[in-house]
């Protein structure tokens, strides 16, 4: 059954122009100015200055990404990631696709094209699709690791991109999860959960650990952070590369 949300606005995702707005006005105008928009940026990468160039600080605004989501995870392996398909839900232009080190790295963001267009993505190796997280063109069982930060609230079908994760994971695949709970719904975050709906959308994955981050992504609420492992199943093979790639 699906879970009830806590609030909703219409059937339908986040509004792409406030979102694209975001990102030109706010986000990248702060980093063109010439500091990280990325709290604790320096820190979390361990660097003592932000870069004198815009694309230095874009790179170092991409590691400070991979950092967060390790550290907001618990997971202290700073190589989680390397010779894993990965899989980021809505990374915007901000990077973790290109810096985290992953064998191939792959992002599914509706805007990438607008965003490519602006100047926005990184010029590194993800494959960005440019597809809703709903219907995701892969094959099942082929990504290691899904990362969901701050994005489970924009789709359109919260249940539906759930279901495509736990579809596209591999047996013994990773999910982290990061999203808003006890918000409000807004045109670019038209989804508002309580924990127990968070809860509900992952069941079907075995949580590894839970943990509540007091500040929001918005403007109420709290982060609710989930890392989630898909069981493995009796003959299923878990292989290095998706099936639809040819290893050179």
């Amino acid at each position: 059954m699906r879970p009830g949300l806590l609030r909703r606005r219409k059937r339908q995702g986040g509004d792409p122009e406030e979102e694209l707005r975001f990102w030109v006005e706010r986000w990248e105008a702060h980093i063109r100015a010439g500091s990280l928009f990325s709290p604790h940026g320096l820190e979390l990468i361990g660097e003592a200055e932000v870069a004198d160039s815009y694309e230095g600080r874009r790179w170092q605004e991409a590691r400070a990404q991979v950092r967060r989501v390790l550290s907001e995870a618990e997971i202290d392996d700073p190589d989680f990631f390397k010779d894993r398909v990965v899989l980021e839900i809505g990374p915007g232009p901000v990077g973790l696709p290109e810096a985290c080190g992953a064998k191939l790295a792959l992002a599914v963001e509706p805007l990438a094209p607008r965003l490519d267009a602006a100047g926005l993505l990184l010029r590194g190796d993800a494959v960005y699709l440019a597809t809703g997280a709903e219907a995701i063109p892969l094959l099942g069982e082929s990504v290691d690791v899904v990362v969901a930060r701050n994005s489970l609230d924009h789709v359109a079908d919260p249940a539906a991109v759930l279901a495509e994760v736990v579809r596209v994971l591999r047996p013994g695949g990773t999910l982290i999860l990061n999203v808003d709970v006890d918000g409000e719904p807004t045109a670019a975050e038209p989804h508002a959960f309580s924990a127990e709906d968070v809860r509900a959308l992952v069941r079907p994955l075995r949580v590894q650990r839970e943990r509540s981050i007091p500040e929001p992504h918005g403007h109420m609420g709290r982060q609710l952070l989930i890392v989630a492992v898909k069981d493995r199943s009796a003959g299923v093979p878990s292989t290095t590369l998706p099936a639809w790639i040819s290893p050179s």
